[in-house]
């Protein structure tokens, strides 16, 4: 089946996401250990609601304020909140390559400051044509019904889309529901692997 579609993941594929930088920072300024913060962030309600769109940056602000005790006006912790991305140059390259062939899509677990942020700053997101969010889909990776809805949204029999993650499990739970994806390691090797599928073979 011929690839109609490109479907990226966003951080840590098109751009670098580093959720220890902000976790040393707020441990800096609240000296709450490492331990105790990365605890809180990866196992509390309030991210995952966040991340799926269930409250508002008001809210996840608010709730995190009252639990970690927080002195913040909002405005210093969405800037520690967001400082964890950095540019992937090499992501850029390849993406505008692919562009000029295919639709690029983006299917991103992420929430509205995270999104809006980066919008902002990284050019490579003024190349995609369509963005799938968590926190406006209400749904996350790895469940199946987030693929589910991008197929219904675009179109597209599953198998004509190419989708590419860092993380295994939203692989292979994109490979369950028919699409054709495959574990980012790096641009060479995505390169290597559209090259394979048929994606690249016009370019020289």
């Amino acid at each position: 089946m011929k690839i109609k579609a490109l479907l990226f993941d966003l951080g840590n594929v098109l751009i670098d996401c580093k959720p220890e930088i902000f976790i040393t920072s707020l441990e800096e300024r609240t000296r709450i250990p490492k331990e105790q913060l990365a605890r809180y962030f990866l196992t509390s309600y309030v991210d995952s609601a966040y991340t799926e769109g269930k409250i508002s940056s008001d809210k996840f602000f608010d709730v995190v304020r009252r639990d970690l005790n927080l002195a913040f006006h909002p405005s210093e912790f969405r800037e520690i909140w967001c400082s964890i991305f950095e540019a992937k140059d090499e992501m850029e390259r390849l993406v505008s390559r692919l562009k000029e062939s295919y639709p690029v899509w983006i299917l991103s677990n992420t929430n509205e400051w995270h999104f809006d942020f980066l919008k902002a700053r990284y050019p490579v997101l003024n190349l995609v044509d369509r963005f799938f969010l968590s926190y406006k889909i209400r749904c996350q990776k790895p469940d199946p019904k987030i693929y589910e809805h991008v197929v219904r949204e675009v179109g597209l029999k599953p198998e004509e889309i190419f989708f590419t993650d860092d993380i295994e499990v939203n692989v292979s739970s994109a490979k369950q529901a028919g699409l054709n994806a495959v574990l980012f390691q790096s641009a060479q090797t995505l390169t290597e692997e559209l090259r394979a599928l048929g994606v690249l073979n016009h370019e020289k």
